[in-house]
């Protein structure tokens, strides 16, 4: 359970965040995603997404531990949603990928435009390092060298 005071919300596969007992200074947003994520099931997390995304800026974590396959448009999705994030101060950060989930963003390139941790704590830790020093959490990483689509 998160406590009162920590800066964390919990959103789960579901439409209601996975722990109530938030206080409304959370700032930073996981989502843990189960399963497969393709054509039919990511447009679930893309609403919870956007239903996230209102606060601005957004810091996003995606907790990827349980997913065990991404397809284009879910990888659209990341992409988009990092964008999204970005452009309004705060970033998308991924944690945990499985080896297949890894194996896919290596393919695609966009483990070089992403940020990508191997664990929900290492992940909050970056931020909450980030925005205790007053730094613009945004990545470093400079999203406008083209990434190619690999094939899957």
């Amino acid at each position: 359970m998160v406590a009162q005071s920590d800066p964390v919300r919990v959103v789960g596969e579901g439409s209601k965040p996975m722990d109530t007992q938030l206080s409304p200074e959370s700032i930073i947003t996981i989502l843990q995603p189960i399963g497969h994520l393709d054509t039919h099931s990511v447009l679930r997390l893309r609403m919870q997404l956007e239903s996230v995304m209102v606060a601005q800026p957004a810091y996003l974590v995606i907790d990827l531990s349980q997913v065990s396959f991404l397809d284009s448009r879910a990888l659209a999705t990341l992409v988009h949603t990092m964008k999204r994030c970005r452009a309004q101060g705060g970033d998308l950060y991924l944690c945990g990928p499985s080896q297949p989930v890894r194996m896919i963003l290596e393919l695609t390139r966009l483990h070089k435009a992403l940020e990508i941790f191997p664990s929900q704590t290492v992940a909050i830790a970056a931020y909450v390092t980030a925005l205790s020093r007053g730094l613009a959490v945004a990545s470093t990483r400079d999203f406008r060298e083209p990434i190619v689509m690999g094939q899957i």
